[in-house]
């Protein structure tokens, strides 16, 4: 038997179907997977994940310079933003809380 979103695509010569209902299962199993986050968006067909977080008083990152925080190597701080403002991050800045 064949998937519902094939059949209706080969059957009724429709370019794009949408499901609500796997389009929100796929937002929610995101934002599980990453519990810290306040927004995460995926890129290159999932190759690249962008992820948006807040500093919280009490993180081991709050007033750490980047430079010596380890991320993994796939891991690159793009923005931070501080009061309305964006930041391009550079080794010598420092990630504060509420960032």
């Amino acid at each position: 038997l064949a998937e519902p979103v094939d059949y209706i695509k080969e059957n009724f010569d429709i370019d794009l179907v949408l499901s609500p209902e796997l389009i929100t299962a796929r937002e929610i199993s995101r934002l599980v997977m990453t519990p810290s986050a306040i927004n995460v968006e995926d890129f290159a067909g999932g190759r690249v994940r962008l992820l948006e977080s807040k500093i919280s008083p009490r993180s081991p990152y709050a007033h750490r310079e980047l430079k010596d925080i380890k991320l993994p190597p796939s891991v690159l701080i793009a923005l931070i933003l501080r009061d309305h403002h964006m930041i391009i991050p550079h080794g010598n800045d420092r990630l504060l809380p509420l960032d």
